[in-house]
């Protein structure tokens, strides 16, 4: 339970929350980190008050006011359990209703909207994240999650960002599981991958739910691979169950080469290994070379279940003959690093 409306924070503020409205619970201290453009605010830019919350044990809450605009983000949330919103008119104000803070990765170099990893439990409410435009060979625009624990979003827009994976969200887990929860009026909007994943894309120990209303996934793209909304690489999970937003259905008008709307993609056999062995050889610095038997494994998986015709075209986009792979170097720098 949130309490987030309970106290006007001039900067930052310690509440010491117990036994209120009569529940019976261990006391829990948090912050509120407040960051805007007037007098009452303790911070001017994002990344001081992450910082700031990070240096608090516990999970706090960084308040955006919209009074100033943000741009040029490259913002990192690193071991941090953190609310993070959007949609105040300033640092006085401390009740949201449905406004958005536009939070831009335009001009911040090629890198994600906002990256997170370590052990990292993330809310985020009330943002506009956009602006990203990262390299063909880098995961996640708006938001690259490379830990474990949660990311939840809420009346959040993802929209034109650009990656070669997940041009909106890419989600790679490391040291345990990811749940990405689209709770309501979450919007994956117009964003691009050059590779897959347009709006989203996940793979290993991760579980996607967006079962809530007003929700879609709208006008992405995958420009030369799969998943023009939504990539699922095995063992990922999807559960998808919300019924649109304004008239849009929940995966309505994406492209991709393949799976405009969705594609998963198994990881018990060589399919997810194919890509994944595609993915490091291309843009890493990988000696592994995709074999003929994931490539095969990966072919029944575009062409399962959808007849003759499924097969033809599964044979179409992936012949038997393996590409030449030529060693090239096109190292990136490790998502953490600012």
């Amino acid at each position: 339970m949130k309490f987030r409306h309970l106290v006007v924070s001039t900067g930052l503020a310690a509440l010491a929350v117990a036994g209120i409205c009569g529940f019976s619970r261990p006391a829990s201290a948090f912050a509120i980190y407040t960051v805007g453009g007037d007098a009452a605010c303790g911070y001017a830019n994002i990344q001081d008050a992450l910082d700031a919350a990070a240096a608090n044990p516990g999970e706090d809450y960084v308040w955006i006011a919209g009074n100033q605009t943000y741009t040029g983000q490259q913002l990192l949330v690193h071991d941090q359990d953190v609310d993070i919103e959007g949609g105040f008119v300033d640092c006085s104000d401390f009740d949201i209703d449905t406004q958005q803070t536009t939070v831009s990765g335009t001009g911040n170099g090629g890198w994600a909207v906002f990256s997170i990893d370590g052990t990292s439990h993330v809310f985020m409410s009330n943002l506009f994240i956009t602006g990203a435009n990262r390299s063909d060979g880098a995961e996640g625009g708006g938001i690259w999650f490379g830990g474990n624990g949660a990311l939840t979003l809420q009346l959040t827009t993802i929209g034109a960002n650009r990656a070669g994976y997940g041009g909106g969200i890419s989600v790679t887990p490391s040291g345990g599981p990811v749940a990405l929860n689209l709770l309501h009026d979450t919007l994956i909007l117009n964003n691009t991958a050059h590779v897959s994943g347009g709006g989203i894309r996940i793979e290993g120990d991760t579980r996607l739910f967006a079962v809530s209303p007003n929700t879609t996934f709208t006008f992405n793209t995958a420009e030369t691979g799969y998943g023009g909304a939504l990539e699922v690489l095995g063992p990922a999970r999807a559960d998808l169950g919300g019924a649109g937003y304004l008239g849009f259905a929940l995966i309505d008008g994406n492209d991709a080469d393949a799976g405009g709307g969705i594609a998963a993609i198994g990881g018990s056999d060589g399919a997810a290994a194919y890509v994944r062995a595609v993915r490091d050889r291309r843009y890493g610095r990988s000696p592994v070379v995709p074999t003929a038997a994931q490539r095969r494994a990966l072919r029944r998986q575009l062409g399962s279940g959808l007849g003759l015709r499924g097969a033809l075209r599964a044979w179409w986009a992936l012949p038997p003959h393996l590409p030449v792979w030529p060693f090239k170097d096109r190292r990136r720098p490790p998502y953490t690093q600012r």
